[in-house]
Parts: structure tokens; sequence; C-alpha cells
């Protein structure tokens, strides 16, 4: 359907034009002569300032629609985390073909710019790290490609997700995450909790329970969660769970105690000393309670024979630190990103474990010094690769971690999947591995980035509005 419309211009014109108003229906312009007026008639009125908005406002309508659609899906191929070739992720070709809107994403967070500026530096010293090396050394450039494409990719991934924040609110971000890691575990076959299952499903389930606003419901959640991963021998990730439903009820029974603003130093890091002390308190009690065999004889043998070979759970389970240890001492700049380790740092490495009464031999050799240092940890990973720049960055991101969810809960806007994925980065930096766990470092990273970074604050996150008081 034809409307003609008298609209008033500048100059006069005997033309007439036609135009698709935001209804879709077409009008016809019949200009008129006298600036500012429009004229009389059986016509629709209209002003050219009111075109001119209307245009406006519906073009920035398709382009947040199309925003909103791309940066989720953005999120879930990030989580599937799917190679097309060595060390080229669809995540990381993903960030380049939006190269411009995720860094604009960056732009609006200093914390963010700084901790992209500390990866590339670190990535840029673990290669020369790795020509200083080559004169006692093999690089291999293989593994290199390989470690450096999976750290961009990491990188690349905190870089949508602090773009996806600016549509869609967390609680997706968390679902979708968690989605395409389930598809992930899927591809590889892996079906396991503990190993394939539990971290896709537990983001998945807490992005969903978000929107329950019986705030006991999320925790108990949570918290049955970590028994039923307790039950799978699934340890660490108990933990997690226990840590995050505790931190979370907390959160929630304070609520209305006090008058404390936030505004204090001392208030937004208290909950990270609370959390401290709640770690030591968790670890030592089931510590003693798997010892017992209150959670199984399976459970009970297997932290027992730790105990006695490390003297302690963590040294027993992560006897890698010990290897490190050595490794460091025998060359404290660390060694470079590919650099293949020689018989002297096996040798190194198996002194270390000798003196926790670990064997270096088999499984062990082959996966901690099988053509590449795999040492179970995200700070001696870093060191490794990345030197004294790669244990800077390790800091800034166990700084920025724990700073980022202390200020959450001080403010009482911290949810259930962001202190999870907290708890999961903060350990995996000390005691995973790097290569299987850096990505969910970074997601948890820009799952838990402050809105009050943001250097613009009239572009605040749409998620900051949409996290559960």
């Amino acid at each position: 359907m034809i409307h003609l419309v008298d609209v008033s211009l500048t100059h006069s014109s005997a033309a007439n034009a036609d135009y698709e108003d935001p209804k879709g229906n077409l009008m016809r312009w019949r200009t008129c002569d006298v600036e500012g007026t429009i004229s009389t008639g059986p016509y629709q009125r209209w002003n050219t300032a009111e075109v001119s908005r209307q245009l406006t406002d519906r073009q920035e309508e398709r382009f947040t629609w199309l925003a909103k659609v791309v940066s989720q899906l953005g999120v879930f191929i990030a989580g599937v985390d799917f190679y097309v070739m060595t060390g080229g992720s669809l995540t990381l070709f993903f960030t380049i073909a939006f190269l411009p809107v995720c860094l604009g994403g960056l732009h609006l967070y200093k914390t963010a710019r700084l901790l992209v500026s500390a990866i590339i530096a670190t990535l840029a010293w673990g290669i020369l790290l790795a020509f200083y090396s080559n004169v006692d050394h093999w690089v291999n450039t293989h593994n290199m490609q390989i470690f450096i494409g999976k750290i961009l990719t990491g990188a690349c991934a905190f870089m949508v997700v602090i773009w996806a924040r600016r549509h869609v609110p967390l609680s997706r971000i968390s679902v979708l995450f968690g989605l395409g890691f389930l598809v992930k575990a899927a591809l590889r076959g892996d079906f396991t909790w503990k190993f394939g299952l539990a971290n896709p499903v537990t983001f998945i389930v807490l992005g969903l329970c978000s929107s329950i606003k019986n705030k006991a419901a999320q925790g108990a959640i949570t918290l049955g969660l970590g028994v039923f991963g307790m039950a799978t021998g699934a340890r660490s990730y108990f933990a997690f769970c226990f840590v995050t439903a505790l931190m979370y009820m907390w959160q929630n029974a304070t609520a209305n105690k006090g008058s404390e603003t936030g505004e204090s130093t001392m208030h937004r890091w208290r909950p990270a000393l609370l959390m401290a002390v709640l770690g030591l308190v968790v670890y030592f009690g089931a510590s003693s309670l798997m010892t017992s065999g209150a959670l199984g004889k399976s459970l009970q043998q297997r932290s027992t024979k730790q105990i006695e070979a490390a003297g302690s759970l963590i040294g027993g389970g992560r006897p890698e630190w010990a290897a490190t240890r050595e490794l460091m001492k025998r060359q404290p700049h660390g060694f470079g990103i590919g650099v293949v380790p020689t018989w002297g740092d096996l040798r190194a490495g198996a002194s270390g474990l000798a003196s926790i009464n670990v064997f270096a031999g088999g499984p062990t050799k082959d996966y901690m010094f099988g053509g590449a240092f795999e040492l179970h940890s995200g700070l001696s990973d870093f060191w490794v690769n990345g030197g004294f720049v790669g244990i800077g960055l390790t800091f800034l991101i166990l700084f920025i971690l724990i700073r980022n969810v202390s200020a959450l809960l001080a403010e009482r806007e911290a949810t259930t999947f962001v202190i999870f994925a907290v708890n999961l980065a903060l350990w995996s930096m000390l005691f995973g591995p790097l290569y299987t766990d850096w990505l969910p470092i970074c997601i948890a990273l820009g799952l838990s980035m402050l809105p009050s970074d943001a250097h613009r604050t009239e572009e605040v996150d749409t998620s900051a509005k949409a996290l559960s008081r």
C-alpha cells in the first residue's frame, strides 16, 4: 500500500521519492516549498528530522540484533574449541573476522587491555627465549605453533565473552559456553563425569538456575553437583562446588546486614580472605574424611597412599611441582616455547619426583618430558614457556580473578556460575594442566570482569544489570 506524504525540505523541489517506513509501508514523499512546515491535506504528516531519526533507530536495531546473534555464536564456538589446523582454531578465525568489535569491547576495560597485552608479551618473550635455548636444546616448531595457537585461542575467547557481555546476560553466556564445551567432550568421545562432563554440565546448570529467585535453592543445586562429583571420584570438583555454594549463601545471608557501600578497599577484599580460610577448612576437612574411609574405600586407599608418599594430598596428587622446583634450580629463566627437554632436564625432574617418593618412569616420564614440558600447572607451564614474563602473567591473572570475585561478593552481585568459574580457574593456574584448562581460565576472566572497570560508564554491560542480587 502506498501512502502519500508531504514533507517540507530546505530547498524547493518538485521531485517525488519513495521511502519505506519502519512498519514496512511504502511512503511517497511530495515536497513542499515552505521550510520548516508540513503541508495540510489528507496525507500523513512527516518531518524530515523525524524521518532521519526513525531511519537511524532502525539501523541501530538491526545492528544490535545482529551483534546479539553473532556474539552468542562466538561464545558457543569458543566452548567447542575446535581446531581446523595446527594452532588454528575456529575461535581464532572468528575473532579475526570480527576483530573491530572485539577490540571495541576491550576498550571499555583497562584490566582487559592490560591482560591481553601481557599475554602477547609472554608469547613474544617465549619465542625469544626459545631461540636462546636453541644453543643446547632442540626447538620443535610444531609444538611452538600448537602452544601459541592454544594461548591465542584462549585470549580470543576472552575477547568474545567481553563483547557478548554488552549484548546478552552473563547467565546466557555461561549456558552457551557450557553447551559448546559439551560438544567438545562429545567430539573427543569423553563421557566420563570427572574428565568430560562435569565442567560443561555445571556451566549449563548453574547458568540456567541463576533465574531461580530462591537463593537457597541455587546453593543447594550447586552443592548437589559437588556431592555427585565426589561419588564419581572428582575430589577437586567437589571442593569447587562446596566453596561456591558456601560463598554464594554467605553473600545472600549477609545481603541486608551492615551499612557498608563497598567503597572501602578492605570491604572489597574481605571475601577473598574468607575464601582463603574456607579453602583451607575444606582441604583439611576433606582430607580427614577421605583418609577415614567416610567417603568410600577407594578414595581412602588412594588418599592414604598419596599422603604416605608425599606428606600431603596436594603433594601426592600434584607431584609435578617437585619436578618444577628442580627445573627452576637448573634454569631459572625458563626454557622457551617449543623447547624439547634434554636428558639433563629429565634427570633434574626425576630427582624432584624422587624427593617425594614418586618414580619418574612410564606414564609420568612420557607425560612430563615426552617431547615437551608438561608440568600440570598454569604457573609452571607459563614459567617453562615464558620465563619471568610468564610468571608475571600468572600473578596478574591470579590477582584479577581474586579481585573480581571478591568485589562481586562484597557488592552481593556474584552468581554461582561466576564463583565456580573463578574457583576452577584459580585451581588450574596452580595445579591444572595449562593445555586443557587455559580456555576455562579465560572464560572465568571474561565472566568475572568488573563492570566498574568500564572506561565509559554509558556503555556498562547489559549483563551487569542482569546479575542476581
